[in-house]
């Protein structure tokens, strides 16, 4: 008999007398919470304790999702009597953190790319790039509508979360619009602009008249210059603020306009805001937006008249609202196409508050630039009163 039929007469007598044993033949690790290592085991030989003569071969990377292959190899004088493999797995079980406003709205046009709120994503294990980032819901893109959706987050370990945020889908567009010079009623083909009638409303029905909406309409109502109980509005009113409480007799409420709109029913509502909005640039989107406040309305009170009043303009100079008065000309022309599409009428206000150059009378504005000074309230008050008359 040769030496190597010897040798392997032996090995094959020493492999039918040894056996190695794992403790946990797949070891499963939680990333970042559990230190990922090979099982334990026990080897033994004719039953005899050789656990020591075993070598381990692995290529596990603790801090590395995956799994991982062991080998266990009974090594007796250097000869390999028996092997047996193991696997570690470490796995990634925390879902990726969103972080964005509560329940946000985002507006995107029509048949194209869904827009995306502001947000920020962060995960445990995946860099912020790694992580797939969609709406999810069922929103229909080609459909106009307001639809309820998720902002879900997945991890490349197959994590997921999710925050709401509803989804407004609109078909307002601005190609039409000309930048330059500006006149509101250069656009309007479809009588949407009420204009003076010779004759203002009178006292009686005046009464069933409220103005609502920004930082302006609080002065108005504060100045005196309407009756407190005529006046809802709240400081920086655009539609990303509308839901939130207004004031009311001059005094901070619990209820939002919708809400006041329920319980007062006014004869008109005449609805005047988002100039804090335009210095984003998105003018499109707050159109939309301003539809969605503009329905909660008209579903408030049916038997109320409510007229859109457009963005007041500003100053040329001094202007510190952030608004280009380009921004709020853009912006007007969509309000426009909007009451053409719900089928509403619009006070232009630029009619008595802008100059010839295209902006806000200097000696109309407070130093701001962008508030109307109290004394010219009226100025507005009268126009608004003559075009909303019978």
């Amino acid at each position: 008999m040769t030496a190597a039929a010897a040798i392997a007469g032996v090995s094959g007598i020493m492999y039918l007398g040894s056996e190695i044993t794992l403790d946990d033949p797949d070891v499963i690790a939680i990333y970042g919470k559990e230190t990922a290592e090979p099982s334990s085991f026990e080897a033994v030989l004719f039953g005899r304790d050789v656990s020591s003569h075993v070598e381990i071969d692995t290529d596990l990377d603790p801090d590395r999702v995956g799994t991982y292959v062991t080998d266990y190899t009974l090594k007796l004088l250097g000869i390999p009597i028996r092997r047996i493999q193991g696997e570690v797995s470490v796995e990634d079980v925390e879902a990726p953190v969103i972080l964005m406003a509560d329940h946000p709205t985002v507006f995107t046009k029509i048949h194209e790319p869904c827009s995306m709120p502001d947000y920020t994503v962060t995960d445990n294990y995946d860099q912020s790039d790694q992580i797939s980032v969609r709406i999810g819901g069922g929103a229909d893109l080609d459909t106009a509508g307001t639809y309820e959706c998720m902002l879900i987050a997945t991890d490349t370990s197959g994590n997921s979360s999710s925050r709401k945020l509803t989804l407004i889908v609109g078909d307002i567009r601005d190609e039409d619009f000309q930048p330059g010079r500006f006149n509101l009623a250069d656009y309007d083909t479809s009588g949407v602009i009420l204009g003076p009638h010779g004759d203002s409303i009178s006292d009686q029905d005046f009464e069933g008249v409220i103005f609502s909406g920004d930082s302006n309409i609080v002065n108005m109502s504060m100045s005196g210059r309407v009756p407190s109980d005529q006046a809802l509005a709240r400081y920086a009113m655009c539609p990303s603020t509308f839901d939130l409480p207004v004031f009311y007799k001059n005094e901070m409420t619990y209820k939002n306009l919708t809400q006041w709109i329920e319980i007062l029913k006014p004869d008109i509502l005449i609805l005047e805001m988002g100039l804090s909005e335009v210095k984003e640039g998105e003018t499109i989107r707050e159109a939309e937006a301003y539809e969605s406040c503009v329905d909660q309305l008209l579903k408030a009170s049916e038997d109320t008249r409510l007229i859109v009043c457009s963005i007041w303009p500003v100053r040329d100079d001094g202007n510190e609202s952030g608004a280009s008065q380009e921004l709020i000309n853009r912006l007007n022309y969509c309000l426009l196409k909007l009451c053409e599409k719900k089928g509403l009428h619009m006070i232009d206000a630029d009619t008595v508050l802008k100059d010839q150059n295209g902006y806000g009378y200097s000696d109309y504005y407070a130093d701001d630039g962008y508030h109307l000074n109290s004394i010219q309230f009226p100025v507005f008050i009268n126009y608004a009163r003559e075009v909303i008359a019978p």
